[in-house]
Formats: structure tokens, C-alpha cells, sequence
């Protein structure tokens, strides 16, 4: 009888320890036509409210950023799966404008917030294109930068109207081709100085916000389309 009860013991312990097994690996939230919700720091707000996904960052430093003075790859992020080539684009809502001298990043200072379009291969290998603001300057812009290797391939920003804001990454053979509008009709080439980028076949793509502020702020976007070819 001893023996059976230690035996139902033991089994009953494994149960256990399988249930809390499984409730440490957390299975990651998913956003339907959106994808995984990442959120490396955890302490960030992301959800979806009719077709709309906002993502709100507290007022610490989160970026996507794996250069020395930055160095931090934490911003929060909502990715999906995609191999060869695609054509991605996202509607970014119009976000407050940050004050000057509020950057939470004190060693390289700048008061920025961003929002867009990431491909991500690794921490090291992403191409980002967002739209930005930067309280020292009073302006708001789209900014683009490509890195490999954990190195900064190609960067470049160009003002624009302080409004909702279309953004679109498009693959073909590997060459990556950035646009942005401002009705979704009428498109703007852009070509940041520098290399080009590649990354490999499959990565994971989505949307992404950046705060370097002290202040919360929430990022929203809408109509995404990503279409594989």
C-alpha cells in the first residue's frame, strides 16, 4: 500500500512539475494578421482594437540599436514570418511631438521617438524605417537604417509633414527598395547613403516603436499589408 501510495506520489509530482514546465514556457501572444507580440523589456503596452494595433512605451530608454552609446535592442515589436521576396506597408498615426532635453538616454542624448517597419533577421542583421520625431530639431521626418554584422551599413532621414504617414519595404532578389506616402497613392523613393543591405531568405516582419524619452508615448498604425511573392 506504501508502495502505491509513493508511486501515485511520485506520478503526481511529475504532473506538477510538467504543468509548471509548461506554464514557463508562456506561449507568445499573437495579434491575427499582425503576428507575434515581442516585448524583450516586458514592460510595455501592445494591443489591437479594430484594426488598429498601439504600442506604448513607458518613458525609459527603448531602442533598436546595437551600436556603442545606443546598444540596446529592446524596443517593442509585433513580427510575422516571411521567406523571399514581399512587399510590406504600414499607415503610422500621427504621435506627439517630443520636447527638447527630455532623451533618456544619457550616453548619446537625443530626444527621439520612432515608429515603422522592421525586418528583423537577428539582433545584428535588421533593416529599420520609421517614422520619426526628435525634439531637439522640432521636426518630424522618416528615417531609415540598415545594419549588418552589428554594423551601420546605410542611415539617412528626410523631413515631413507633421501627419499620419504611409511606409513600405519591398524585396525582389534580395535588393531592398524603401518608399513612403502620404495618401498611400503617391509614392517617394528613398535611398539612404551608404551600402546596400541583404539579409537572409526567411525573417520576420512587422512593426516596431523606439522611445529615447522620459515621457510614455504611443505609437499606432493601421492598414498593414505584407503580400509574399
Amino acid at each position: 500500500m506504501r508502495l502505491l501510495m509513493s508511486l501515485a506520489f511520485l506520478g503526481l509530482g511529475f504532473t506538477l512539475m510538467g504543468q509548471h514546465g509548461a506554464a514557463g514556457d508562456k506561449k507568445a501572444r499573437q495579434i491575427t494578421g499582425w503576428g507575434e507580440v515581442v516585448d524583450p523589456a516586458g514592460d510595455c503596452k501592445i494591443e489591437e482594437k479594430e484594426g488598429v494595433v498601439s504600442i506604448t512605451v513607458p518613458g525609459t530608454h527603448h531602442d533598436l540599436n546595437p551600436l556603442p552609446g545606443w546598444n540596446k535592442l529592446d524596443a517593442p515589436r509585433v513580427l510575422q514570418d516571411v521567406d523571399g521576396d514581399f512587399d510590406l506597408q504600414v499607415l503610422v498615426r500621427k504621435f506627439e511631438k517630443p520636447k527638447a532635453n527630455t532623451s533618456s538616454n544619457k550616453e548619446k542624448p537625443a530626444s527621439f521617438v520612432a515608429g515603422g517597419l522592421l525586418v528583423w533577421q537577428d539582433g545584428k542583421n535588421f533593416l529599420r524605417f520609421m517614422r520619426a520625431a526628435n525634439g531637439e530639431r522640432d521636426e518630424v521626418f522618416v528615417a531609415v537604417e540598415f545594419y549588418s554584422a552589428g554594423e551601420k551599413l546605410a542611415s539617412g532621414g528626410v523631413p515631413i509633414a507633421d501627419g499620419d504617414h504611409f511606409l513600405r519595404v519591398r524585396r525582389k532578389k534580395g535588393q531592398f527598395t524603401i518608399e513612403d506616402s502620404k495618401d498611400g497613392k503617391s509614392w517617394q523613393f528613398r535611398r539612404p547613403p551608404g551600402k546596400e543591405m541583404k539579409l537572409d531568405g526567411k525573417v520576420k516582419v512587422g512593426v516596431a516603436a523606439v522611445n529615447a524619452t522620459t515621457k510614455e508615448i504611443t505609437h499606432q498604425f493601421e492598414k498593414l499589408q505584407l503580400t509574399a511573392k
